[in-house]
C-alpha cells in the first residue's frame, strides 16, 4: 500500500507521466507500475491511459496537508484543539475515536482520512467517498450535559455547516434535518453522531 501512496502521490496533479519515468521514481518495473495503476480503482479514481504516453488521473487531486489546514485555522480554534491526525487510509474515522483511548481525557479530538475504507452512514448504511472528492473528519467532544439534553445536536452541527458554506459564497446550500446537507438540490454529505456515556 505505500508504494501505492506514492505513485497516487506523483501522479496526482493530473498530468500525464509515462510508465517509465513512475517506475524510475518508485524504483520498480514498468510492469509492476501497470498493476499498481489498475489497482488505484480501489480508491474509486479512474486512470486514463494513453498508449505510447503514459497514464493520468481524470481529475486532479489534492492532499491534506497538517501544516495547512493549521495554519488556516483561527486562533479560537487552535486553541481548543487538542489533536489533529491525518491519515492516508482508515477504516472509519469515527470508529478510531470512539476506541481510543484517549478519548476518554482528549476534548477537541480530530481525525480526518483520506479515504475510509468503512465509513459509516445513517442507519448503518456505507458512506462511500472516493480519495480527494470530500472531507472525512470525525471530532471527539466532551459534554457535560446529560445525553437527553443534547437530541438536537445533529441539527445545531448542520445549521453551523451551512453557515459556513453560505458563507463562503455557496448559494442554494440546504439543511435536510437530521443530519443531510443539500447543495443545489443534491446531497453534498451527512452528520454522524455517535455518543458514548460516562459516569
Amino acid at each position: 500500500m505505500h508504494n501505492r501512496v506514492k505513485l497516487l502521490r506523483l501522479i496526482a496533479d493530473g498530468e500525464l507521466y509515462s510508465g517509465e519515468e513512475l517506475g524510475y521514481a518508485l524504483g520498480v518495473s514498468r510492469a509492476t507500475i501497470w498493476k499498481m495503476i489498475n489497482s488505484l480503482s480501489h480508491y474509486g479514481l479512474t486512470i486514463v491511459a494513453e498508449k505510447g504516453k503514459g497514464y493520468r488521473l481524470s481529475r486532479s487531486i489534492e492532499f491534506m496537508d497538517k501544516e495547512l489546514l493549521l495554519s488556516k485555522m483561527r486562533a479560537p480554534a487552535v486553541k481548543i484543539l487538542n489533536k489533529l491526525e491525518i491519515f492516508k487510509e482508515i477504516d472509519s474515522t469515527n470508529q478510531y475515536l470512539l476506541e481510543s483511548p484517549e478519548i476518554s481525557y482528549k476534548h477537541a479530538y480530530v481525525v480526518v482520512a483520506e479515504y475510509q475504507t468503512q465509513g459509516r452512514g445513517r442507519r448503518g448504511n456505507p458512506w462511500i467517498s472516493p480519495i480527494g472528492s470530500g472531507i472525512s473528519l470525525s471530532i471527539a467532544w466532551h459534554f457535560q450535559q446529560p445525553v437527553e439534553s443534547l437530541t438536537c445536536l445533529s441539527l445545531a452541527a448542520g445549521s453551523a455547516v451551512i453557515r459556513v458554506l453560505t458563507k463562503m459564497g455557496f448559494d442554494g446550500v440546504g439543511l435536510k434535518w437530521p443530519n443531510d446537507i443539500f447543495f443545489q438540490g443534491k446531497k453534498l454529505g451527512g452528520l454522524l453522531i455517535e455518543m458514548r456515556g460516562e459516569t
